[in-house]
């Protein structure tokens, strides 16, 4: 089976601390390949973590009458490096906003909106 860059963790818990259960599986996926995990995994499902949001593929076996998480696989993140400008990093990428006020920063632009107002009141 190609496991398309996830790496197997040996554990059904994620590095954040989730410990992942039959009910985080989003779409029952069959696998066709009897050498697999010993045969004994016969379905997979690719999700992200609930917790960290981290890309996961989760190993399935079948037990009785229903399913349980036999082990994960996760890909590795990409270390970016930041470049250094005058001893102060610089993040490439960032997915937070910032207020143009006050320079506070929002993980989402809802979080924004919502603290500019606090600044129309002044």
């Amino acid at each position: 089976m190609d496991l398309k860059g996830y790496k197997i963790k040996g554990t059904t818990k994620c590095e954040c601390g989730h410990e992942f259960v039959i009910k985080d599986m989003k779409k029952l996926q069959r696998i066709n390949d009897d050498k697999f995990y010993g045969g004994a995994v016969r379905h997979v499902d690719e999700i992200k973590c609930p917790d960290c949001g981290k890309d996961t593929l989760l190993l399935i076996k079948q037990a009785g009458q229903t399913y349980i998480v036999k082990d994960i696989g996760q890909k590795e993140e990409d270390i970016i490096e930041t470049p250094k400008i005058d001893n102060k990093e610089e993040n490439i990428v960032s997915n937070e906003f910032t207020c143009p006020v006050c320079q506070k920063t929002f993980k989402n632009k809802a979080g924004l909106s919502v603290h500019l107002k606090t600044h129309q009141d002044k």
